[in-house]
């Protein structure tokens, strides 16, 4: 069997508790679009690459926090949102951020592969 390389341009799953990489991998998926922006020489949320982010665990917030203020947007978030994500957090992140609660598999994978 062969294993696709790291990095490959195919779907890479990244996030999996107990796997490879784990809550971690979001770091080293931003450090990868961040070296992706600086490479194309464009900002990090004009790449056609899509994120989405688990909440399965409280260190998911501090994930959250820091690809906010690597500036990245367009983040999809869920399976359901922390009690500290109140709608008037919703609202602001969803303002300045663009932040999107995940809903269907078929619905969120049509938005982001379109």
């Amino acid at each position: 069997m062969s294993r696709k390389p790291r990095g490959s341009l195919e779907t890479e799953q990244v996030g999996v508790e107990g796997a490879p990489g784990g809550a971690e991998a979001a770091g080293i998926g931003a450090e990868r679009k961040v070296a992706l922006a600086n490479a194309f020489k464009t900002d990090v949320n004009s790449l056609p690459l899509s994120l989405i982010l688990s909440w399965y665990e409280q260190k998911a917030a501090c994930i959250l926090l820091t690809l906010l203020s690597l500036g990245i947007k367009n983040m999809r978030l869920g399976p359901s949102l922390p009690a500290c994500v109140t709608p008037p957090v919703l609202q602001v992140l969803v303002d300045k951020f663009n932040i999107i609660p995940i809903t269907t598999p078929e619905a969120d994978l049509k938005a982001i592969l379109g």
